[in-house]
């Protein structure tokens, strides 16, 4: 009974398609670790990630395709951090990477190592003739910022997809 307790506690925490925590897993870990960020005077970073034309993907090659580009995404992100570093399916197409003792700039650096990988096919993220991209915004998390990070790097997204997207944007503020 304890086992399968266990089992539905993971279940609940974590994204069945990708095997990454899912939002309510990542809002546990964003609390636990801005908690410990304050506590020990240490910087904190999140990156947003988005899969650019997600829904033409789908459209195009249908949504079992599209599942795979999830996984293959995912899979890409996950080889990118580090042990320490957390990433949960936040939605949809959206991708969110906390990043423990990072400044906002060393969070840019790997949210756009993480940009390369999947553009370059990385975990096999590649359709017909063309190439998955994604678009990360990149915010720093400060005191009281659990929900206010998170929105800033969205923000920054939604620069980036107007700049012409597969881009990184560092979040102001």
């Amino acid at each position: 009974m304890e086992r399968a307790l266990g089992q539905v506690e993971v279940l609940a925490r974590t994204d069945e398609l990708t095997g990454l925590y899912n939002r309510r897993g990542m809002m546990e870990i964003l609390t636990r670790e801005l908690a410990r960020a304050r506590r020990q005077a240490t910087p904190l970073a999140l990156a947003l990630a988005d899969i650019d034309d997600f829904k033409c993907i789908n459209d195009t090659f249908g949504h079992k395709q599209g599942d795979e580009v999830l996984k293959g995404v995912a899979s890409s992100i996950a080889g990118c951090v580090r042990s320490t570093d957390a990433v949960a399916r936040w939605g949809g197409e959206e991708f969110l990477i906390l990043l423990p003792d990072t400044e906002l700039a060393g969070a840019g650096r790997v949210a756009e190592k993480i940009r390369a990988a999947v553009a370059d096919g990385v975990g096999g993220v590649i359709l017909g003739t063309g190439t998955v991209t994604v678009t990360l915004g990149v915010s720093a998390c400060g005191d009281g910022d659990l929900d206010e990070a998170p929105r800033r790097a969205d923000a920054a997204v939604y620069e980036g997809k107007a700049a012409g997207k597969n881009t990184v944007r560092v979040a102001s503020g």
